[in-house]
């Protein structure tokens, strides 16, 4: 493995190599042995990444429009709706400016709040290619569970496809 090799090859001189990986995406290849065989030879550091808080959101955003006064409903939603995942408080304060949801007045920004979720194209973009690479009867579950909502029952979702608990459960 490059990331290996390259890692093992510059571990004396002063170079940083930086990698980055999703949890749940890294555990379908290759990289848990990569990796469990670098922490054998003590080659690499993991930093976790978190969503930011409520108070870091709020951060963010006072950063984005440096210089103008935010509410703390203002703040409170684009939490709400982006979960603190900072990816996606980018996107979707870019896609609120350009569909005039966020406007100015004097030195305050203003949120006028969509009639439904919203979703920007890139994010949905990228949802859409990690459905892709999911199998058939996983994308039908998905579906189906996408329906019922945020949080559910796994019953409803055995009914609802018409399979055993087990079928879902190996999935």
């Amino acid at each position: 493995n490059m990331l290996q090799y390259l890692s093992r090859n510059i571990a004396n001189e002063r170079i940083l190599v930086i990698a980055t990986f999703r949890n749940e995406e890294a555990f379908r290849s290759s990289l848990p042995t990569i990796l469990q065989n670098m922490s054998r030879e003590n080659l690499f550091d993991t930093i976790p990444l978190k969503a930011f808080s409520r108070e870091e959101t709020g951060t963010m955003l006072e950063e984005i429009f440096h210089g103008c006064t935010l509410s703390d409903a203002f703040k409170n939603w684009i939490f709400e709706e982006s979960e603190g995942i900072p990816f996606y408080i980018e996107e979707l304060v870019k896609m609120l400016l350009d569909e005039g949801y966020i406007y100015r007045t004097q030195n305050e920004i203003q949120l006028r709040k969509p009639d439904k979720s919203i979703l920007p194209y890139s994010i949905r973009a990228l949802i859409q290619r990690r459905i892709n690479r999911l199998s058939d009867p996983l994308q039908r579950v998905l579906g189906f569970a996408s329906i019922i909502g945020y949080e559910f029952d796994l019953h409803i979702l055995v009914k609802l496809i018409e399979e055993n608990e087990g079928y879902l459960l190996d999935l």
